[in-house]
């Protein structure tokens, strides 16, 4: 399904190679990388050597080395095999390697220690995603809602509104980002998928003020697109003026160019 955006990839301002979303928790790393008030499992006491190999995996991984990071994990897994966070980790970085197969068992590993943690059930929705298995992803991102309480972190709600557009549940869909845009930050890429939805629908209104919020948005890298998809809208609202507007604003050509009715 072409929604215009590689749901897989996280936008990048930079110019540079983008990278798929990660899905365990950002750690803060002047903190310890496990809490005994986070997890009941033997792997909250990790020794000291396992420690630093994960932490030392954790930094390469937040720059994007993926390849890199991979030894560290291993070496982190092989003293302590029962540190879930270096095999959860480490499916994370096999994962952005293309290593869809190596990644599922890594996490396998992962929940298997710790049953309870609810990124770990987000990182194999996602490997799930890449190998083309949206049912399984979305059972996956199920589980890690249940396990998430009555503070359900809005990036799973937006986790599996992609998924559920995937499958053609579009209903369902916007449920998901309306809830996501509810409980988290206003993220130019949420009111974007939820525009996308709303043009579908012939809901165009609607695709409008989320589309102007979007373009409103610092963090949004892909203006272009924004104002692409909201000079569509203004023309199916009788608004050829607007629509002109919004190409020339964009720097994106013509109405003719795009298909649309000066």
């Amino acid at each position: 399904m072409d929604l215009g955006i590689n749901r897989n990839k996280q936008i990048n301002a930079t110019g540079n190679r983008p990278v798929k979303r990660f899905a365990f928790a950002f750690i803060f790393l002047s903190l310890p990388l496990y809490s005994p008030c986070t997890t009941n499992s033997a792997s909250a006491y990790p020794t000291a050597e396992s420690k630093k190999q994960t932490r030392l995996g954790h930094f390469l991984l937040m720059e994007n080395k993926f390849r890199q990071a991979i030894p560290y994990y291993s070496r982190a897994i092989k003293i302590n095999p029962s540190d879930s966070q270096a095999w959860n980790e480490r499916a994370t970085a096999r994962r952005q390697c293309d290593d869809a197969q190596g990644a599922l068992e890594d996490v396998n590993h992962a929940i298997a220690i710790d049953p309870q943690v609810a990124s770990f059930f987000i990182e194999k929705s996602q490997i799930y995603s890449d190998l083309q298995k949206p049912t399984l992803a979305i059972e996956n991102v199920n589980k890690a809602i249940a396990l998430s309480g009555k503070k359900i972190p809005y990036y799973m709600f937006e986790e599996r509104a992609r998924l559920y557009e995937v499958i053609h549940e579009n209903d369902k869909a916007l449920v998901d980002f309306s809830e996501a845009l509810r409980v988290g930050p206003k993220e130019a890429g949420c009111h974007y998928d939820r525009a996308l939805l709303y043009f579908k629908k012939g809901r165009y209104q609607e695709a409008v003020n989320d589309l102007t919020l979007a373009a409103a948005r610092k963090d949004s890298a892909d203006h272009n697109r924004i104002y692409q998809l909201r000079a569509k809208c203004y023309e199916k609202l009788g608004k050829p003026d607007l629509a002109a507007k919004d190409m020339k604003q964009g720097n994106i050509g013509s109405l003719e160019e795009w298909g649309l009715t000066p």
